[in-house]
């Protein structure tokens, strides 16, 4: 794909407004989903590994199928990605320095 294309807007793109939205729901979520957004059949779960300065150091990512990551499953797995995530920056906290 030519720049040119790849710069194009489409239904996909997001505007600075709506990132910042988004944004500022991953933080309160400490996660977040994209469920077919890049391909109808994917979806995709992450969230922030924070160094104790609140940067972020590195992202836990769950990629699957649509199918296999809806509903209540969806659920449960960004619960357990947001809190996996807390858990190893803690215990990476404690090691460093």
């Amino acid at each position: 794909m030519d720049r040119e294309r790849a710069a194009r807007p489409s239904e996909k793109n997001l505007t600075d407004k709506e990132l910042e939205r988004i944004a500022e729901k991953i933080r309160k979520d400490g996660f977040a989903a994209s469920i077919g957004r890049m391909n109808n059949d994917f979806a995709a779960i992450a969230a922030p590994l924070l160094k104790p300065s609140g940067a972020i150091s590195a992202t836990l990512t769950l990629l699957g199928s649509t199918d296999y990551v809806v509903g209540a499953r969806r659920e449960s797995y960004c619960k357990l990605i947001a809190e996996t995530c807390v858990e190893i920056g803690k215990r990476t906290a404690m090691t460093s320095g």
